[in-house]
């Protein structure tokens, strides 16, 4: 993969306090790796926690989040070493992109457990292997 060191490190941050601000309290952020079409996919997948009536990323905000001081809600993080602007997850797009990557943001269903109609937030970071 085209790789930068302090980039990713600097993109994950980001994407890692943004799954943690916005998952349910306890629950798990899992991290997964695969090869698909000649690119390394890393997802990220956590449960979200509801901010007045708005469960995880609904489908008409999966691209407007990556935009510069978009917020879906307007809470502040006390607890999170973040400014709490919206600028994050543009800031995880630009990195990516200087990677030659690209990042997408949706809900999925659970299908871990049986009779689960929990939503999750995959956010899934694709690195071109040459």
């Amino acid at each position: 993969i085209k790789f930068h060191k302090e980039s990713y490190r600097q993109l994950m941050n980001e994407v890692y306090l943004n799954a943690f601000k916005f998952s349910e309290k306890e629950s798990k952020i899992f991290t997964l790796f695969r090869i698909q079409d000649r690119k390394l996919v890393v997802s990220i997948i956590n449960d979200p926690a509801k901010y007045i009536d708005v469960v995880g990323i609904p489908l008409e905000y999966s691209n407007l989040v990556f935009e510069p001081f978009f917020r879906i809600n307007k809470f502040v993080f006390e607890k999170f070493s973040s400014m709490d602007i919206g600028l994050g997850l543009t800031l995880v797009k630009e990195l990516i992109k200087k990677m030659e990557g690209d990042v997408s943001i949706s809900n999925i269903k659970e299908f871990t457990v049986l009779d689960s109609n929990k939503n999750k937030v995959n956010l899934e970071i694709y690195f071109p292997l040459i």
